[in-house]
């Protein structure tokens, strides 16, 4: 299906429910084979045929057939609820220093994220979702 979109880039990343994705949620179930085999789908040949790139976390930087440069930080993680992949407990800050595990930089241009920063469209049957250290880095970088 991506390999149909008539696109220059064309990114993906994880989220909650791709726990096959997610290194640590496997190794927790000893299903570290299911890990590279996903991996392989997100980063092998049929991605690469349907020009599909698969983001890890972190900034990641791109230049455009026209010469424009791009960056894109990148977070597949989302608060924790239940049991599944990409998970940070609700208190932690992964997005801002000096706590953060990869914190994003100013300088960035788009933020790509799985889970919602709070009070942005984060409303569901469970009320507001939203991550409040994602809000905070938002704000301090001005995607």
């Amino acid at each position: 299906m991506l390999g149909e979109i008539d696109a220059e880039l064309k990114f993906i990343i994880a989220g909650n429910h791709n726990t096959d994705l997610d290194r640590e949620y496997c190794a927790k179930y000893n299903e570290e084979a299911k890990n590279d085999i996903a991996m392989d789908i997100m980063k092998g040949p049929l991605a690469e045929k349907a020009g599909v790139i698969y983001l890890n976390e972190g900034t990641h930087y791109f230049t455009l057939k026209n010469g424009a440069k791009l960056s894109i930080y990148v977070p597949p993680y989302t608060p924790a609820f239940g049991d599944f992949a990409f998970m940070y407990q609700p208190e932690e800050d992964r997005f801002n220093a000096p706590r953060g595990a990869n914190p994003v930089q100013s300088g960035v241009d788009i933020m790509m994220t799985h889970g919602p920063a709070r009070g942005i469209l984060d409303v569901c049957v469970n009320g507001s979702v939203g991550c409040e250290m994602l809000l905070h880095a938002v704000q301090r970088v001005r995607p």
